[in-house]
């Protein structure tokens, strides 16, 4: 049964830090949570590049998307 598991998984990396860093360090918490975040997804996605290159090779929808509306504006509206 690995559904249970994935949901822990997923609880403690999205859910628990936006609880969390407002318990222990108010607003300031809160924004760090929230840059936390933002900025693990672009690391995780620059390394999941890196590492499957064949598949970044050739026209995929992201390099559309990044090129008509830019980078940062593509990856805000997915959040």
């Amino acid at each position: 049964m690995p559904g249970p598991g994935l949901d822990w998984v997923c609880h403690v990396l999205h859910v628990a830090p936006l609880i969390i860093g407002p318990i222990i360090a108010g607003w300031i918490g809160l924004l760090g949570a929230v840059i936390g975040q933002v900025a693990s997804v672009m690391i995780w996605i620059q390394l999941h590049e890196l590492a499957n290159r064949d598949a970044t090779r050739g026209p995929r929808i992201v390099s559309v998307l990044n090129r008509i509306v830019g980078r940062w504006r593509n990856h805000a509206a997915l959040w």
